[in-house]
Parts: structure tokens; sequence; C-alpha cells
């Protein structure tokens, strides 16, 4: 049967449009449309408003100019390649700062330059409201106020390089990428002189990995990059948890230039405070809504920082209960606490090298701690309306600076001091409030109190301490705050001058009592063994209290002030190797065996601990002595029985142990909590806290331990 012509007609009028994803070829000289050809390319500025979700923008490499990228619509892919589309790889980014100077990368990537890095505004900014699933990949940016400005979430940003940002004659200016949003991932980033920041993720669940920051920037005393990559929570996001940074690497280039003084901040977690405008139209003012503000369940791991003041910065009140583990600081750089951050777990740290000489510009000394655990300003000189330090103290830490934190399995290695209770500086108040420049007392405000120093390693700095003034001799402990019930724990602590000091290498010993007191500490020592330090002698080993001296020490003492000790001694620890700093343990170490139980399951290098009868001391256990109990440590490469997927998970975890019969499933937190016991070989782990877990896995053959990540 023949259907009327306006029938069929019909027909199709009703039948429903399809719009599919399009693929787009774009150049330096392309024209203003969309093209589909990848021999007639449109250009990078039409194809960012005009393609629409779903689309994949390929943008071949060559310099583009100083375009400012407005990317209009969510679901959006802009992927640069060099000659055919998919030939630039993760590799093509340079792995370090001399192999980017030795090479030009402007014929491999697509490149924005804004040539005026004061005002050249936002390479690619995601407009104002925001964008989510959106691609950012294979581009190389430079010479822009901002380089990258994400606003939404599940954003991805790979394989870029980026590079001088930001006025460097203002105080505070310049990022080269930085996202606002949830879920977004920055991976396998290359960054170079953000004058104010490297990277910031502002959020929850954002990860960023694989990323390189550096600073060598000289112009001027602002260029300087003054947080190298941070998570941070302010007024518009109130909160940042469940965000990871790993496997990054961030280094200050010189400690010698004449410009670079800003030590810089480098693998934070920190609030953002935000001043606003008085009422009065005069100064700033803080704002009453900050104190929601929450900075927690975060990770930071795997991570390696040079030359850096502070290589972990933790900073707020409510920055708790954040992991971070694996971190090297090859130099300069100290673990770093600060105001009222609480509750947060430090494990497997490397601290190195951090007695800093400054340029010579500067002729000054820095002695710098393995950990700096500090309150901050009682006022801050920039807010003009808080009615009394002493009550509203910014950033409102009311009773307790850097208290109940957690140090594990660390080395702290050649330090100028072990542990520093830190005033920050809080003498200075406002030049407004009447105790502004007057001496203040620290020994019951604000105290340190509570933090646990378990299984750690102090060396002392290696000099000639004889020769040294006093006051920069190696102090295991820098006391300008009262602390209590800090307590040390199975910790070797070898080589220091001075038991307990006073901060401050270029103020006399005077100065420095009068500023910040006679502070004594009150912390415990239970299991520790101390060896070739100037106080070995006044070391009690058991049930004892140290005595308090009358008159309390001054700057540069080597006296034993005060605390509680139990069953610690003076003897040589016996590493492998001391002099090319192998502190592994002999099996003749009086270490073997003598600490205390505690909520460990693994060593500095992730090995069983306890491995033996029990607790070693120290940041290694001597795997030696291990009960007859097999246990096969799937942290071996060579280890291919327990395979534990997906990994990173957060959802489902499978076990695979080769057909072997699984008998138990022991799920541990990273403090050693058992979290959960099952016979299964898969398990749900939607409810637990982001972070790492041990498993063990006992089978007819066997135990295996392995490791997971809930993310």
């Amino acid at each position: 049967m023949r259907l009327p012509f306006k029938f069929l007609l019909c027909i199709l009028i009703l039948q429903p449009s399809t719009t599919y994803p399009k693929v787009y070829f774009v150049a330096p000289d392309g024209i203003s449309t969309l093209s589909s050809n990848i021999n007639l390319p449109g250009s990078l500025s039409y194809a960012t408003t005009h393609a629409i979700a779903g689309d994949t923008v390929w943008v071949k490499a060559g310099n583009y100019g100083s375009l400012n990228i407005s990317i209009s619509n969510a679901n959006t892919s802009y992927i640069g390649y060099t000659n055919v589309p998919g030939d630039i790889v993760s590799n093509a980014i340079p792995d370090s700062l001399n192999l980017f100077l030795q090479n030009t990368y402007d014929t491999i990537f697509p490149t924005l330059d804004g040539v005026d890095r004061a005002t050249a505004g936002i390479g690619i900014d995601f407009v104002s409201t925001s964008r989510n699933n959106i691609v950012i990949k294979n581009f190389q940016i430079r010479n822009y106020r901002l380089g990258i400005s994400i606003v939404g979430s599940n954003n991805l940003i790979e394989n870029i390089i980026a590079y001088n940002f930001g006025d460097v004659n203002v105080f505070y200016s310049g990022t080269a990428i930085s996202t606002y949003g949830n879920n977004n991932v920055i991976r396998n980033a290359f960054v170079l002189n953000g004058a104010a920041e490297g990277i910031n993720a502002k959020g929850d669940s954002n990860l960023i990995t694989h990323c390189k920051v550096y600073c060598n920037d000289t112009l001027s005393k602002h260029g300087d990059t003054d947080y190298y990559i941070y998570i941070s929570a302010n007024t518009g996001t109130n909160q940042a948890k469940y965000n990871v940074i790993e496997h990054c690497y961030i280094e200050r280039i010189s400690r010698y230039l004449p410009h670079l003084g800003h030590g810089g901040h480098g693998l934070c977690l920190t609030l953002s405070y935000n001043h606003a405008p008085c009422a009065s139209g005069i100064g700033y003012c803080y704002d009453e809504s900050q104190k929601l503000l929450t900075v927690e369940k975060n990770t930071i791991r795997n991570c390696t920082t040079k030359n850096i003041f502070e290589s972990v910065m933790l900073r707020g009140d409510k920055v708790q209960n954040n992991l971070i583990e694996d971190i090297v600081s090859l130099s300069y750089g100290s673990l770093n606490v600060q105001n009222s951050s609480r509750y947060n777990t430090f494990n497997r740290c490397h601290i190195k090298n951090t007695y800093y000489y400054k340029d010579p510009k500067y002729s000054s000394i820095y002695r710098a701690p393995g950990i700096d655990l500090r309150a901050s300003y009682y006022g801050d000189s920039t807010a003009q309306n808080i009615p009394d330090p002493e009550v509203n103290s910014y950033p409102w830490e009311i009773q307790y600076a850097a208290s109940y934190n957690t140090f594990s399995n660390c080395i702290f290695e050649n330090v100028a001091s072990g542990v520093l209770f830190d005033s920050y500086a809080e003498h200075y108040y406002p030049n407004y409030h009447t105790l502004a420049g007057k001496p203040i007392d620290r020994v019951n405000r604000k105290r340190i109190v509570g933090n646990n120093f378990i299984n750690c390693t102090f060396i002392a700095q290696e000099s000639d301490t004889v020769s040294m003034l006093p006051v920069n001799r190696p102090s295991f402990m820098l006391a300008m705050r009262g602390s209590s019930n800090n307590s040390f724990i199975n910790c070797i602590i070898n080589g220091f001058y001075n038991f307990e000091g006073r901060y401050s290498a270029l103020n006399t010993q005077q100065y420095v009592a009068d500023i910040h007191g006679i502070i004594p500490t009150m912390n415990s020592y239970q299991n520790c063994l101390f060896h070739n330090n100037a106080f070995d002698n006044q070391i009690p080993y058991t049930d004892t209290l140290a005595t308090t001296l009358s008159p309390p020490i001054l700057p540069g003492s080597n006296n034993v002030v005060s605390g509680y000790f139990d069953h610690c001694w003076v003897a040589n620890p016996m590493f492998t190797d001391y002099n090319n700093k192998d502190f592994h343990l002999l099996p003749t170490s009086p270490c073997l065996n003598m600490g205390k139980t505690v909520d460990l399951i693994d060593d500095f290098e992730g090995n069983q601990r306890p491995c033996g009868k029990k607790y070693d001391i120290g940041a290694y256990e001597f795997q030696g002595d291990c009960s007859t109990t097999a246990v096969i440590d799937d942290s071996s490469i060579q280890n291919l029985r327990l395979h534990i997927y997906p990994n990173p998970t957060g959802g489902v975890v499978h076990i695979d142990i080769n057909n072997e019969i699984i008998q138990n499933i022991k799920v541990y937190d990273i403090q050693g909590v058992l979290i959960n016991e099952t016979s299964k070989s898969q398990f749900n782990i939607s409810n637990y806290l982001s972070g790492t877990y041990i498993i063990l896995v006992q089978t007819n053959e066997g135990l295996y331990r392995g490791k997971f990540i809930k993310h």
C-alpha cells in the first residue's frame, strides 16, 4: 500500500532529532568556526564558546598569543597535540627544572602567553558560574595573573606546563592552577613561579597527583612563591574534606639567591581567612562566619620537598583528623602544625638537614626544628575590630595551640632541634592593644599539650658544637610556650647539646628570656634511648620526675629541666651504619624488644611491627626476629600472590589469593585500630573514612599483609 506523501512528511517531522558528540580541530591560525576537518582548523577562542556537551576539541601545538579563554559549556574536552591527535603522552612534561630550562616546549604544546604576568588576567577560565566535567589536557600556559581557574566539579586538568604568574611588585598575586569545587583532578602539572601560589584546591574529594612545583623567581622580594600546593576551605566552601595530595615534588631552588627571602609553605592544609572591609570604611575586619570552616580527613602522601621552610603546614582551628605519610624533606623544611590544629597523624616522615643559613644578603642563621608546634598571633595586625586578642583570638583557638597530634615512625636527621614549642611571634600585638610590645606569660595560656611522638628517631645536626655560640647549639627541644602531657614513646634521641633551649639564634640570651619568658616543659619519656647528648648523665632511668632547677635555665643551657621518665636509658643504639645515615638496627642493638606496646603495625619502611617478643625502639623495627608464622608482605613487587583490587576504591574491595583458602581477613586503620574482620573475599568499604588501611589475610598456607586506599 502506498502511503500519501503528506503522511510520510508528517512521520519525518515527528521523528526526534539526535545531536551526537562532535570532534573539532583548532590551530593558532584557525578561523572563527567549528571545524571537523583537521586540515581546515577553527580558532580556539571560537571553539571554547561554541562547543557543546560531549564535544572534543583537539588543539594543535603553537603559540596562541595572549588569549583569555573562557569555557562556556560543561562536558567539553580541550586536548593539545603536536602533529597527530593523541601524540602527547605524560612523559612529555619535564620531570625536573633543569630539563625544562634546557628545552623549549612551544612546538610541542599549544601555548597561551599572556606576556605581562601582572595584567594579563586569566589564561583559561571556567566562566563565572560552575562548569563541570571539563577536560584541559596538554597545554603550556605562561605570563598571566592566573593560569587556570576552575569553578566546578569533576574536571580534569592534566599534562600542564605553567610558569610565571602574578605581579611580583605586589605582596600577594599570582597562581598557576586554582580549583574551586569537588572531585576535580590535577594530574602531572609542572609549575614554576606562581608569585603567590602554585596549585590550590578548595572543596571536597579533589586529587592533586604527580605534580611538580618550583620557584626560582628573583625579580623582587614579592616574587617568591608563598604557598606551593595547598588544600583549603574558605567562607564559600566552608569545608575541605577527603582531598588527596600525592606523588608531588616541590622545590625552592636556592637558599642563596638574593630575593628568595620567603621560605615558603610547602604541602598545606589550611583555612583561608578572609578579611572584609570594616563598616567604618577604614581597614579590614574579621568575619565571624569563618569560625565554621573545617579542613579534615584529607591525605598528603608520598611527596618530597626541598629548601621549603615548612615542608608540611597544617594551620587552623578545625584542621583536624588529617593523615600525612611518607613525606621526605631533603633540606630546611619542618613538619609544621599551627594554631589549634589537632588530632592529625604524621607517619613515616623523613626530615633532613634543617640547619639553615640564609643568603648572604641577610647573613642570618635559622635553626629549623624537625617538628614545629605553634600558636598563632593572638591579634592580627590586618584585622581592626578584634575586641580583645585574649578572648577573640585570631583565628579563634581559645584553649590550646597545636595539640593532640601524633608523629609515628618518623626520622629527623641532622636537625637543629627536635621539637619546637613555638610562640609564633605572638608578643607582637596590634599596636592599638594595651599589651602591644610587652612581654607576656605563656606558661598557662594556649599551651601545647597531648602530642605523641611514637617510635621516632631524632638525630641532631652534625657540627662542632663546642665552637658554636651557645644559642646556636642543637637543642632537643626549644621551649617558647608552656607545654605539658606531650609523650615521647619508644624514641631514639641522639647527638643534641641542649636538652631544652630557647629560640632565636640572632638575639642575645637576655632578650630571648625577656620576650619569651622562662617556660619549663612537663612532658613524659617512656622507653626512650638517649645517646651522645651533652645531657645524658642527667637522664633518669625509671619512674622519676626530673627536678626543676632554681633559678630556671637560661637560653643555651644543657640541663634537663623537668619531665617524667619511665624506662629510659643511655646507650649506643648500634645503628647499621651511622656515618652513611643508615639508622636500621643491628641484631645486637639494645633497642630490640625494649619498646612499649603501642598501636603501630608497621615501621618506617612499612615492615611488620612488632617483629619479635616486643616492640623495638626507633623508626625501624629489626626484621630478623619475627615470629615463626610467616608474614608475606604485598609491598614487595615480586610477591604476586595477594591481589587487592580495585585499589584505590570507594566501594567494594576484592581479595584474590591464588586459589588459597581464606580463613580470616582483618582490616586495620593506619593507627592500628581493628576496623573489620571477615572471612569473605570481598567486602564494602563505602562507610570507611578516606585513607590508607592495612589488611592481614590468613589462608591455609600463610599470613599475607597488604594495603589498600579508600578515596
